[in-house]
């Protein structure tokens, strides 16, 4: 009988390197395929398309993603060029980022791998599914970036928010600036029985922190929100807004004592925070039923994550009260800046521009120039005549309170709530006019 088995060993030998063959450039053929998927995935991502336009405005970055144009190199030199303007801009601070999700699912999973991916979860906001992260490495950012983009809605620095300084004396280019002091609501035409203005009205003050200053009457404040948590003594800004708003003390009357306030902190026992705390505010405020908000802050970087509290606000109808800034500028502070919000410049007793106040459009002015009212110092509670166009929102709030608790639409109704300035309000003209309240 014929032995067969030599034959079918050489027959079976050039089957199996065909196969293995075969199998090697399937993998090969898959790996790429998947690398192409992916890649493809990253580039028609809305935040990768924006910078393949910049780099080339002629050719549409839609098509370029179509054809997988991007290379991993080049991809990575986008991601590199998107994370230093976006991240490390001006304003922006070091080592920090705020991320923002597509979907519940990919936010939770972000939170379960960001400590192996090297990145800190420094705050989350779950509602807008945003976080704020810290890292000690950009590339840890990059990489979570690289693998993960797809899943991203929005990567954004983290800027500084603060209580807006008042240039010292010797920068004043408008000396002598007439003050307010004793005259504050006769300029307003509001020197009548003010105690019913705002009844029924809740006014958030996104600000340093209340404290149990006398001018609150019993019962004025709702709630108090530390969203700092620093365990430090609080910044006296914040009662002096809100005394301006719904005061009861000589010295410290606010424009709606009828209103009641919900406590928002903000800002640290230096009068400093951020952007994301800022949204974390906002969102909290009208969460809890404030029907206006009060920012008597400002920052100088554009944060998606802040425009996206904004629009939450206003999807509600919620009014948000926001400081023009005290910088000199010729335009506005961030959230003044936003559309919708109520930007408010500063003027003095003549209806002249305060010579520090931020200007270019805001939609009202109000008084800022030696405003008094309440403050407090590590507990000991006093009374201060203050500049600034954070005491200027805060009167606007107080005039919007007021509005609503007679039945108008404040949005509506504050414009018509002016009259023109006295005196000329160069170099940048007052848009609406100046806070009055008073007959016409």
């Amino acid at each position: 009988m014929k032995d067969d088995r030599p034959l079918m060993t050489w027959l079976a030998v050039p089957m199996v390197f065909g196969l293995l063959l075969l199998a090697v450039l399937m993998w090969i053929g898959v790996g790429r395929w998947q690398e192409s998927s992916r890649l493809r995935r990253l580039t028609e991502s809305r935040i990768i398309l924006p910078q393949l336009e910049a780099q080339d405005p002629s050719a549409p970055a839609a098509a370029a993603a179509a054809e997988h144009s991007l290379t991993e190199e080049e991809l990575n030199r986008l991601l590199d060029s998107l994370l230093q303007q976006r991240v490390q801009s001006v304003g922006a601070i070091e080592n920090e980022a705020i991320l923002r999700f597509k979907s519940r699912a990919a936010y939770d999973a972000f939170l379960r791998r960001a400590a192996a991916a090297g990145l800190k979860v420094l705050a989350r906001l779950d509602g807008f599914l945003a976080v704020r992260v810290g890292y000690d490495s950009i590339d840890s950012l990059r990489r979570e970036l690289t693998g993960n983009l797809a899943d991203i809605d929005d990567v954004g620095a983290n800027y500084l928010f603060k209580i807006p300084g008042v240039p010292e004396v010797e920068e004043r280019t408008n000396a002598g600036a007439a003050p307010f002091g004793s005259s504050l609501f006769s300029s307003l035409g509001a020197d009548t029985d003010r105690s019913s203005w705002g009844r029924g009205v809740t006014v958030a003050v996104l600000d340093a922190g209340l404290t149990a200053h006398p001018t609150f009457a019993s019962g004025q404040i709702l709630g108090h929100i530390d969203l700092v948590r620093d365990g430090q003594p609080f910044n006296g800004h914040g009662d002096a807004m809100g005394s301006l708003i719904v005061g009861t003390a000589d010295g410290a009357e606010g424009v709606a004592p009828g209103a009641k306030v919900l406590d928002v902190r903000i800002f640290d026992a230096a009068g400093e925070g951020d952007s994301f705390v800022l949204a974390q505010g906002i969102r909290e405020a009208v969460d809890r039923g404030a029907q206006i908000v009060n920012i008597s802050g400002a920052g100088y970087g554009d944060s998606a994550l802040v425009r996206q509290a904004v629009a939450y606000a206003q999807q509600r109808n919620v009014l948000l009260v926001a400081a023009a800034g005290n910088e000199q500028a010729g335009v506005m502070a961030y959230p003044a800046a936003y559309d919708g919000v109520v930007s408010v410049s500063g003027v003095d007793r003549n209806g002249r521009l305060a010579y520090f106040s931020n200007a270019g459009g805001p939609t009202l002015a109000a008084p800022a120039v030696s405003v008094p009212s309440a403050y407090s110092n590590h507990g000991e509670s006093s009374f201060v005549l203050g500049d600034g166009t954070s005491q200027a929102a805060a009167l606007v709030s107080g005039a919007a309170a007021k509005l609503l608790s007679q039945g108008h639409n404040p949005a509506v109704a504050l414009p018509a709530a002016t009259r023109p300035g006295e005196a000329t309000t160069t170099p940048h003209q007052i848009g609406a006019g100046v806070l009055y309240l008073g007959p016409r």
